[in-house]
């Protein structure tokens, strides 16, 4: 078991999915005097190919942040810099926090299975999405979801220094319809899934690809 702590910081601003990376973009300048490599994951020899421990999303319509582990201390420590003007596309708006909440999760391997939503999670790549397509079995496009489930959760318990010889696994309950989505300039899939997992998840932290930039965001069910 590891007690993993985290931050989410709710703005009063509403805005769109199609919004996001401005939003992003507006956050990492507000902060970029003195702001952790972990708001945008660049560094000076090219990318950190990490679990992101910074994420920007939307929680209830509203722009959000959430720090992880070590970036739930980058977040406080830049709180008094995100009050501002910033920059959404081609509008100025006032930016203000309206809520800061910090929550520590037991993240553990358990004896019995728990449910979780995850939202606009993005499980399909360049090269599985012509395998999956190609698979007209609905249980065995199921199992292929389940497994690249199972290796996002593994990327999150490396991303928090969780290891464990314990087994864990998933089960999609539910798949909901699969929509096409720009992400970084390429046509990407993305799906709602209701899952049971043997495995303590935090909400509202993301689980695989996009997962900085609002995709596969855990809820409770």
């Amino acid at each position: 078991m590891i007690q993993l702590k985290s931050a989410i910081v709710r703005f009063a601003n509403h805005i769109t999915p199609r919004e996001i990376d401005f939003f992003r973009g507006a956050i990492i300048e507000a902060v970029s005097m003195g702001g952790s490599v972990l708001f945008h994951n660049h560094t000076a020899d090219g990318f950190r190919y990490k679990y992101p421990l910074i994420q920007y999303k939307i929680l209830d319509g509203c722009a959000a942040v959430v720090g992880v582990g070590e970036g739930t201390d980058a977040l406080h420590a830049l709180l008094p810099f995100l009050e501002k003007n910033m920059n959404i596309g081609y509008k100025e708006l006032p930016f203000r926090v309206m809520s800061v909440d910090d929550v520590v999760t037991n993240v553990d391997i358990t004896d019995h299975m728990l449910r979780y939503v995850l939202t606009d999670w993005m499980p399909l790549n360049q090269e599985n999405v012509r395998l999956f397509h190609s698979t007209k079995d609905r249980r065995l496009r199921r199992q292929m979801l389940e497994r690249i489930l199972e290796g996002n959760i593994a990327t999150l318990f490396d991303g928090i220094d969780y290891s464990t010889d314990k087994k864990y696994y998933c089960h999609i309950d539910e798949q909901g319809d699969i929509h096409n989505e720009m992400y970084k300039g390429v046509q990407m899939k993305t799906m709602d899934v209701a899952f049971s997992c043997n495995v303590i998840l935090p909400a509202k932290l993301g689980l695989g690809k996009g997962s900085s930039h609002g995709h596969g965001t855990i809820h409770l069910n």
